[in-house]
């Protein structure tokens, strides 16, 4: 069994990748939780595996706070990348796809695409990545949109239209979104194979921004033109298959119709009830 520990487990993608493995006898996840300042105490527990989930992951917040962003983002990773190489375990990083030029005319994104990014968000998970370069042993994962339940994903275009919130600097373009049953099937295929470099991980298929607030029945007036990727873009994920046959299986408009009629009605109800 390969001791296993995961940053982050009480986020978003971290406490979805925790279930993932806890259903699979080959991993024994470590139940403890640490601050990245104090990642050192991790070493008592011998992980072969580190996951590193946790990030501060809003453009906003990021800009509005750009100390603890660096915080978390940058010297927390750089703890990580210490302890992994300290201990010789194999070390994934989940970065973004914001790390790429969105100013370029070519809006399909691979991993040979020209890294450039515009927001202090994703200034902080590339000077991540740099971090990750110490180590010989790591996978560095960029990901695309990813949506999912609006109880655990705080972040989302998707889950701030179910919940009937406000959201910010969401341009009208077309953008790549993957569901995260998806996202997570694909990162325990890279830690089952332990591969080592950068890979995408994204849906291969873009849709309008327009539309999914239509679908939603949001308020298109909050779309301003302005967003952490300032052009439409698609990842495509032609190297995850390549290595380990990995394709998203979720029907885009299907998944959305379900979590509108799960969770929008539970919300209608709960405004109802005060």
């Amino acid at each position: 069994m390969i001791n296993i520990y995961i940053s982050g487990k009480n986020g978003f993608i971290g406490s979805s990748l925790t279930d993932k493995l806890r259903k699979d006898s080959n991993y024994q996840i470590i139940e403890e939780e640490f601050r990245l300042d104090e990642i050192q105490k991790i070493k008592v527990f011998r992980p072969e595996i580190i996951v590193h989930c946790a990030a501060k992951v809003s453009s906003r917040y990021c800009e509005e706070n750009l100390i603890s962003a660096f915080e978390s983002n940058v010297r927390g990773t750089l703890n990580i990348a210490e302890v992994a190489r300290d201990m010789q375990a194999y070390l994934i990083y989940l970065s973004s796809v914001v790390v790429y030029n969105f100013k370029a005319d070519n809006n399909v994104i691979l991993e040979t695409s020209k890294v450039n990014p515009h927001t202090w968000y994703g200034k902080t998970k590339l000077m991540g990545e740099q971090c990750i370069s110490l180590i010989p042993n790591a996978s560095i994962l960029r990901l695309g949109f990813i949506y999912g339940d609006p109880k655990k994903d705080k972040y989302s275009l998707i889950s701030s239209l179910i919940k009937k919130e406000k959201f910010f600097r969401v341009g009208d373009y077309q953008k790549d979104y993957l569901y995260i049953d998806d996202c997570i099937e694909a990162i325990k295929r890279i830690i089952d194979i332990k591969y080592v470099g950068v890979i995408n991980i994204g849906g291969g298929r873009a849709y309008k921004t327009q539309d999914i607030v239509k679908f939603l029945n949001g308020d298109l007036s909050f779309l301003d033109n302005q967003s952490d990727y300032i052009k439409s873009f698609v990842i495509l994920p032609s190297k995850i298959y390549h290595l380990t046959k990995w394709r998203p299986i979720t029907d885009f408009w299907v998944k959305l119709l379900e979590l509108r009629k799960e969770y929008g009605n539970e919300n209608t109800h709960q405004r109802k009830s005060f």
